[in-house]
């Protein structure tokens, strides 16, 4: 693998990943939103506490009646960037942890994208969708997931090498890179990397015409290696788990609650249609994680063209058409499995492959179609100029456009003329969040009309796209998370000073009036969060 690149394209991303988080960086802010506070940030002052103190966090006595610590895969003790935290003042450890993970991320899908013989500018797209994408950055509220996410790209790479040179070192890196979303955290997301690297180990090994069978067992090995590394995390986990309700699985209304209702698909196109937590009450009828996915219109729109294109255009039968039409059916399949109980597939994979019955929320398998989308959005940029000199293909591109635009602004019109009980707060979300969409559209529409007629060259394109698309995932994903000063967040308010000073054996419970306020104003969302202290 040639590591060699231009520097500027990885400059870039550390700092398009700094702007991103500009107020975290420079403002002194850290995230302030539901698990992070109530789990995430105790555990992690926990272990850091305990690590300094030259013991293993085994046991966790300040949770209930106490319960395993290093067992919970959450608590992710053994992760390799948790020494961040081990090493660093908290605070500093917090921003540091956040932002080397989008580094991460961006690094990997880039070199995974260029890898596939496409420009740096490309693969710099492809990266960015990966990067700033709403799933990713609404994760930032699970450690776990967050921690676990950024990993693929760098699986698929390896295993792409190993398949293509058969070298002990790709066998050894990919079962290395396979183990860190168990370290991680994430048990879900280690699932959905199998079953995305095992259709894609068979599949590429057909492409390279080598023997699929070999690298399967190939594969297999460096699961097992994988969990043999990850053991020390994953074995006080399994023995956590099988002294649970988990153990002979979950039933079918419990493994498929949040379920990704078809109709919030919508938010590939535009993300607020029903609101954002951080600006405006949230009315969605799941947690709005579940629902939090933006890639950016563009990205969209360039996938949507591409096929519109190939159904009356034949295209040179490539490998990177070969890699976008397997990412497709990839991206499907995990967009069929988020829908849950809506759709037939993920019931039938519940009752025949048993890590269905172990998991919950069948609404993160977005994750897998975030992925493929932000990987073939990147070729199929770099395949634009090949497309544009098609005949018909840019009208093609243009009425996709269109077709895009006009689907917004019918949802713009119901809910502006024909739906009832909104509120002025709410609606000026959902129209903020269309028209941004729509101008989105236009924009890229233009730029592809420009490079068509010869006024445009491809490099100029493709740095055009990508600046429209950080936009574009800024202005819609930058605000998900609330941010809040750290010493409002972890000073210690009258009630802990008062429990610390009574030195008698107390246990703690949420009085009914205090936990229905809480409820009321953090876990239903319908506040804004800087009108309440914590």
């Amino acid at each position: 693998m040639n590591l060699r690149t231009p520097a500027a394209y990885l400059v870039s991303l550390i700092l398009l990943c700094i702007f991103f988080w500009s107020e975290m960086v420079f403002l002194n802010k850290i995230p302030f939103f539901r698990d992070i506070i109530l789990q995430f940030y105790p555990w992690q002052v926990f272990a850091d506490n305990s690590i300094s103190a030259g013991v293993l966090p085994l046991w966790n006595n300040f949770s209930g009646c106490g319960s395993p610590f290093i067992a919970n895969l959450q608590s992710a003790v053994f992760y390799p960037l948790k020494l961040i935290f081990y090493t660093l003042p908290f605070v500093l450890a917090v921003k540091i942890y956040i932002i080397s993970h989008f580094v991460l991320a961006g690094f990997f899908m880039f070199y995974l994208a260029r890898d596939f013989k496409i420009s740096d500018k490309a693969a710099f797209f492809a990266a960015l969708v990966f990067t700033f994408n709403g799933y990713m950055v609404s994760r930032v509220e699970f450690f776990s997931v967050l921690s676990s996410s950024v990993w693929l790209p760098l699986i698929i790479l390896f295993l792409k090498k190993l398949i293509e040179t058969g070298k002990f070192k790709y066998f050894a890196l990919s079962s290395l890179a396979l183990s860190m979303p168990v370290f991680a955290g994430s048990v879900q997301i280690y699932f959905y990397n199998i079953l995305i690297a095992f259709a894609f180990v068979i599949w590429y090994s057909w492409l390279c015409k080598k023997k699929w069978w070999s690298n399967t067992v190939l594969f297999g090995s460096a699961i097992v290696i994988s969990l043999l590394l990850s053991s020390v995390q994953l074995l006080p986990f399994i023995e956590f788990v099988m002294n649970s309700v988990r153990q002979s699985g979950m039933s079918y209304s419990a493994a498929s609650n949040w379920s990704l209702h078809p109709v919030y698909l919508i938010n590939f196109l535009t993300p607020f249609i029903w609101g954002n937590p951080s600006f405006s009450g949230y009315f969605g009828s799941v947690q709005f994680w579940v629902n939090c996915f933006y890639c950016g219109i563009s990205s969209v729109m360039l996938i949507a063209a591409y096929y519109t294109v190939k159904l009356t255009r034949k295209f040179k039968n490539d490998r990177s058409v070969a890699v976008i039409t397997f990412f497709s059916f990839v991206l499907i399949f995990f967009m069929v499995i988020s829908l849950g109980k809506y759709g037939l597939l993920h019931r039938v994979l519940y009752e025949l492959v048993f890590p269905f019955r172990m998991i919950r929320y069948p609404g993160v398998a977005i994750y897998g179609v975030v992925f493929c989308l932000a990987l073939i959005s990147g070729l199929i940029v770099e395949k634009l100029p090949l497309i544009g000199k098609m005949k018909g293909a840019p009208r093609k591109i243009y009425l996709t456009g269109s077709f895009i635009c006009l689907l917004l602004l019918s949802v713009f019109s119901y809910f502006n003329y024909f739906s009832i009980k909104i509120d002025a707060a709410r609606l000026g979300v959902i129209n903020n969040s269309i028209l941004i969409s729509i101008f989105m559209v236009g924009i890229s529409a233009l730029l592809i009309y420009y490079f068509t007629v010869k006024r445009l060259s491809k490099p100029a394109l493709l740095t055009a796209l990508s600046l429209i698309l950080f936009f574009d995932l800024f202005v819609n994903s930058s605000g998900i998370i609330p941010l809040m000063k750290p010493e409002t967040l972890l000073a210690e308010s009258k009630i802990v000073e008062y429990l610390k000073a009574d030195s008698s054996d107390y246990r703690v419970d949420i009085e009914p009036v205090t936990k229905n306020t809480f409820c009321n104003l953090f876990q239903n969302e319908k506040r804004h969060f800087d009108r309440h202290t914590y």
